[in-house]
């Protein structure tokens, strides 16, 4: 009713064609497409019949735009326009979304050999509410445990950060390489169906000048020649 696409909703897209021609074209076919995993497209063929030339012809195309979808996030929105003679044309269909958008503000610090609570910052730069977010930490590194993965946020306006109401835990282990840094997994969740996972990155001691730098993607360490 606002005539603004939220993240969540079903809505109608009404999209005019214009023959710039100086002739009548006709049987004109129009099928709504997108490779992104985050809009339904509950009506996507339209039969548009005869364009006579500059004259306008609307078709209406239903969607749902999946709730996990961010603040301004692309539909990959494109019709495919076929017409009596198998000429084929694409269109990209470009749509403003309104939504959350969620990212942890702060980093973690820890020593090596640590177990440590802390909380996680989010900021929301959306547009909508972020209602009761659930946040759930996992790592693929065996080098770090999470003893409490579970923190959650209360609402969080646009334009606001608040930190986590209840702390997360994990414990470094003791040989770590001073200035370690690792990316975590933050999956973030509510009851209305967003869920997205953002990174939370945390440093491990502090890195001095005869310390290797890493590790990389691949879990290795860059010495210098005196190292």
């Amino acid at each position: 009713d606002d005539n603004i696409a939220s993240s969540g909703e079903t809505i109608e897209l009404s999209i005019p064609l214009i023959n710039f021609g100086n002739q009548t074209s006709s049987n004109i076919q129009a099928v709504l497409i997108s490779s992104s995993d985050l809009v339904t497209i509950e009506s996507s063929s339209i039969s548009y019949g005869s364009l006579q030339a500059n004259n306008p012809v609307y078709g209406n195309h239903m969607i749902t735009i999946s709730s996990s979808v961010e603040q301004n996030e692309t539909l990959d929105l494109r019709l495919r326009i076929n017409d009596e003679n198998q000429n084929e044309w694409f269109y990209e269909i470009p749509l403003d979304i309104s939504g959350v958008l969620l990212n942890a503000t702060n980093a973690g610090y820890f020593q090596s050999g640590s177990t440590s609570s802390f909380d996680i910052n989010l900021s929301n730069s959306g547009m909508l509410i972020a209602s009761e977010i659930q946040g759930t930490l996992s790592t693929n590194s065996s080098q770090i445990v999470i003893n409490d993965a579970n923190g959650s946020w209360n609402d969080l306006n646009p334009g606001q950060s608040l930190n986590s109401s209840n702390g997360f835990n994990i414990s470094v282990s003791n040989d770590i390489i001073n200035g370690s840094q690792f990316i975590l997994d933050l999956l973030l969740e509510n009851s209305e169906g967003y869920s997205r996972v953002k990174s939370y990155t945390i440093t491990v001691g502090t890195l001095s000048d005869d310390d290797p730098m890493g590790p990389d993607r691949y879990g290795y360490y860059i010495y210098d020649s005196g190292d």
